[in-house]
């Protein structure tokens, strides 16, 4: 009987190790980047910062999985529901790094910093 590793486990349930999903980890990555910079500039908690986001990333992980399970057993082999909830997500953190790039300073339109601040500032 063949033991498979949690890797294996947690690929088999992302919907494997491909383009899509390796994308929006290193998006993932680069968010989580952003996210400690503005912390440091603004002296803001790192700490409750730092479990909030992992907690946020674990989630989105999570709804990949369930999204590919949809796929697998609903729509029975197209990865329609994985990839629409990779592209959400993906498009999400785009938008959150480029929020945080101006909220440390970087040139960003006015119009687009308006639209971000809509979309993040509560």
């Amino acid at each position: 009987m063949r033991t498979y590793t949690v890797i294996e486990i947690l690929a088999w349930y992302l919907g494997g190790w491909n383009n899509p999903i390796k994308a929006f980890t290193l998006i993932i990555v680069v968010g989580i980047i952003a996210e400690a910079m503005v912390s440091i500039v603004k002296n803001n908690n790192l700490k409750r910062l730092t479990l909030m986001l992992f907690s946020q990333k674990i989630a989105e992980y999570i709804l990949i999985g369930m999204g590919n399970t949809m796929d697998i057993y609903i729509v029975e082999g197209e990865t329609s529901f994985r990839e629409l909830i990779i592209v959400f997500y993906a498009t999400y953190e785009c938008l959150k790094i480029l929020h945080n790039a101006a909220e440390m300073g970087l040139p960003v339109p006015n119009k687009i910093k308006k639209i971000l601040e809509c979309i993040f500032d509560k």
